[in-house]
């Protein structure tokens, strides 16, 4: 049995995060792949392929807006813990 760490988190807010760490929110490039829809670049800054992963952590615009709200976040007593990426390591 897993042990789970329980966070005063609203469910909206679990339910997203969940979705970004299980890269299952949906993006251009997944709507690509699985619709063949003709967009596949970012909407923000229109360089790169929109990914879960460039959209939260890669993308220089999206930056910006992130560090701005978590510091709103730290502002209001909101956040427990920064929002930080991390490689994922498989074994």
């Amino acid at each position: 049995m897993r042990k789970r760490l329980n966070y005063p988190v609203l469910p909206k807010a679990r339910e997203v995060t969940s979705k970004i760490l299980h890269d299952i929110c949906p993006s251009n490039h997944s709507i690509h792949e699985r619709f063949s829809w003709d967009k596949n670049s970012c909407g923000f800054c229109e360089r790169d392929t929109e990914t879960v992963e460039h959209v939260f952590f890669q993308c220089e615009p999206e930056h910006d807006f992130w560090t701005a709200f978590q510091s709103w976040l730290r502002s209001e007593d909101t956040m427990l813990h920064p929002l930080l990426y991390q490689l994922k390591l498989k074994y």
